[in-house]
This record gives structure tokens, C-alpha cells and sequence, in this order.
């Protein structure tokens, strides 16, 4: 995308972009129109959207381009297109910009398209379906921290109701809270993720389509990058033992970047590495009764040096659960013992890492937990 302010419009050039896909990851003309979603959130984020706000912008899109698709290309997984589109406009108004640059957010944030036919006792033979949504983060922002537990901003929903899925279908969401370590760092960081564990009690075919897999969304003006995104398949799911998501013994690696003994790094790591499948786009998954699908959706990227953070303020999210001490030590340079910060250990902790940025050893960690187990 090449952005060019020409008196009082703006044009929008896409002519950079790959030709479409084999698959269905297009988008026709109107969703790269998206991009006036990312203008308006910094230059006039309170207005509402009409005729008046989009006729300022032109956009140019290539015909047979992963923005502009022709036949027999398919566009109905339009929303990660269309997503990437307002990621990639407000990026490149930040860089005009900088005192008002956003980072990026999660993305389509693991949308679930699941069915099946029932088979539970008195159900026999009734065709169901169901949407899961569970929810990502978006990225932070010059006036404070991002979004937590939202959709990306095409979407008009904040994420699945549980009890509806779980009354209508034969399925049972035994976890959808927030992901610790999920939201980049920064001054302001970025919104926190989500994960999602649903339980199936029928024979259950799961298209999971999500983004972010190989790498979490990025942060601007040193902020660091979001977590990305994963998946488990759980076997024989028991909510006595399974609902620790840190604890993956049991769990089969769907997707994601996992380190040569199958833990979460995204640092470090290789995308799809002893996982089932190297794609964030995974068709016609199929459970039994009995077993368990988890997904973490990653949250958005920081804005700023996340070293120069409040160090209230980064306890207040280890206290909330959004960061774990660990994490709020090797991101912020904020020591935590005993429920408060250590101003003394914090000071020299952050001259520390100051220096090892300086000399190119060390950078802002993507986010992520450390303290996962494989059980027994």
C-alpha cells in the first residue's frame, strides 16, 4: 500500500500487492475500501461514517490481486483481507504521523464455523450449527492502552455468547476468559487475547480460520509484537485436569510456533513444528464426543517504549491478570516483589536493558507466557 495526500483527498495504491490466491484469502473491490476505517481512527475517530467521510478517498486496486479477486476465485473469507487493509492504512499514517500512531490489532481473531449432526440420546438425526468468536485485542494507541476481548474493527460484536452456544448445540465452552501475556508491550500496550476451550458431546466438524499464526500483530514506536495465534486438539477432555491452559500434556498442536519439545515461542520458535498443520486455516476439523478444541488468540501490539510504562500501571495488569511478573520483568524492566513494585531493582533493571538494546542484545520480547508444562 502506497498512501499519497493530494489537497484535501487521498489516494490509495495497491499496485504493490501479490496476485490473488488459490484460495479463498481475496477480497472484491469493496473491501479494500476498508482502508477509510484506518484514516478515520486517526485523523477523525469520532464522526460517524457516511457518503461525506469516504468521498475524500480514492483507492486503486489491480484486478486479479489478493485485494480486487476475479473468477472462480472465492472472497468469502473477505474479513482477514479486510482486516490487514485498516492494519495497513493506520500503519502507514503512523509513520506520517507518529504522535498519533496505532498499532496493529489481532486480526480475524479465530472465527469457528462448527456442525454436525447430533447423536446424544433423544437427539438423534438433528442437523446443527453454531459460530464461535472468542475474541482478540487490538493494538495500543497514542492516547493509552488497546482494546481487550473484541473483534477486529469490521465486525459490530465483541465475541461468542457461551450460554447460547452451549443451549443450542451440543457443546460446552468450559473456558473463555482473557490470555495472560497475550498484549505487546508498551507505553501503552495492546489489548489483551483470548482463549477459548470448548468441549464437544456429538460428533462435531470444526472449520477454525484465524490470523496472526506466524507472528503476533506488531507494535509501533517500540512497542513490541502481540502473542500469536495457536490451537490444541485435547483427547478424552477432563475439566479436572484440561482447564489449565498452560499445561499441555494431552494436547495436540494444531498450529502455531512451538520450540523442538512442542512449547509455545514465538522468539525462538518454528512455525508448524511438530504441528498437525502449517496454516492458520484449517478446514473441516473433526471431533468426537469427548475430546476438546483450545484456542489463544494474541492481543494487539504496544505503542511506545514499553520501558518508559508507568510502573503502577504495569503492576495494576499483573494484579488484573493481564501480565504475569515474569513477563512484566523481561518487557518492562519492572521488578515485583511481594504486590509492589521495587523502585531500587526496577531503576537499575531498566538502565540494564537500555544498554543491551543499545549494543543490539536485546529487544522488546513478543508476548507470550513462559510457564508452560507438559505434565507427566
Amino acid at each position: 500500500m502506497t498512501v499519497k495526500v493530494r489537497g484535501d483527498s487521498m489516494e490509495v495504491d495497491y499496485s504493490g500487492t501479490d496476485r490473488q490466491p488459490l484460495g479463498n484469502c481475496g477480497t472484491a473491490w469493496i473491501e479494500a475500501t476498508r482502508c477509510i476505517i484506518g484514516a478515520k481512527f486517526i485523523v477523525d475517530p469520532n464522526s460517524p461514517v457516511n457518503s461525506g467521510t469516504l468521498r475524500p478517498i480514492e483507492a486503486l486496486l489491480p484486478p486479479g490481486s489478493a485485494v480486487c479477486v476475479l473468477p472462480p476465485s472465492s472472497c468469502s473469507n473477505h474479513n482477514d483481507m479486510g482486516g490487514r487493509v485498516v492494519n495497513m492504512m493506520t500503519t502507514a499514517m503512523s509513520m506520517a504521523q507518529d504522535e498519533r500512531a496505532i498499532a496493529c490489532d489481532t486480526g480475524t481473531a479465530a472465527s469457528m464455523f462448527i456442525g454436525g449432526i447430533d447423536n446424544r440420546p433423544g437427539m438423534e438425526g438433528q442437523p446443527w450449527a453454531a459460530f464461535g468468536l472468542p475474541g482478540g485485542g487490538w493494538g495500543g494507541t497514542w492516547e493509552g492502552d488497546g482494546l481487550s476481548f473484541c473483534i477486529h474493527s469490521l465486525g459490530n460484536c465483541r465475541s461468542t455468547v457461551c450460554e447460547h452456544v452451549e443451549r443450542e448445540n451440543p457443546l460446552v465452552v468450559w473456558q473463555h476468559e482473557m490470555m495472560t501475556d497475550s498484549c505487546g508491550a508498551g507505553k501503552h500496550r495492546g489489548g489483551s487475547g483470548a482463549i477459548l476451550t470448548m468441549h464437544c458431546l456429538s460428533d462435531t466438524a470444526i472449520t477454525l480460520s484465524g490470523d496472526r499464526a506466524r507472528s503476533g500483530a506488531p507494535g509501533v514506536l517500540g512497542g513490541g509484537p502481540g502473542m500469536p495465534f495457536y490451537a490444541w486438539l485435547i483427547d478424552d477432555f477432563d475439566p479436572n485436569v484440561a482447564i489449565d491452559p498452560f499445561d499441555l500434556s494431552g494436547a495436540t498442536p494444531l498450529l502455531g510456533v512451538f520450540d523442538e519439545d512442542g512449547i509455545p515461542d514465538p522468539d525462538a520458535g518454528k512455525f508448524g513444528q511438530g504441528a498437525r498443520f502449517e496454516s492458520s486455516k484449517l478446514p473441516q476439523i473433526f471431533l468426537k464426543p469427548g475430546e476438546a478444541i483450545r484456542v489463544i488468540i494474541g492481543g494487539g501490539g504496544g505503542w511506545g517504549d514499553p520501558l518508559e510504562r508507568d510502573p503502577e500501571l504495569v503492576l495494576r495488569d499483573v494484579d488484573e491478570g493481564l501480565h504475569s511478573i515474569d513477563f512484566a520483568s523481561r518487557a518492562y524492566g519492572v521488578e515485583i516483589a511481594d504486590g509492589v513494585v521495587d523502585d531500587e531493582a526496577t531503576a537499575a533493571k531498566r538502565r540494564e536493558l537500555t544498554e543491551a538494546r543499545t549494543e543490539g542484545k536485546w529487544q522488546v520480547p513478543t508476548a507470550a507466557p513462559t510457564n508452560w508444562t507438559k505434565g507427566s
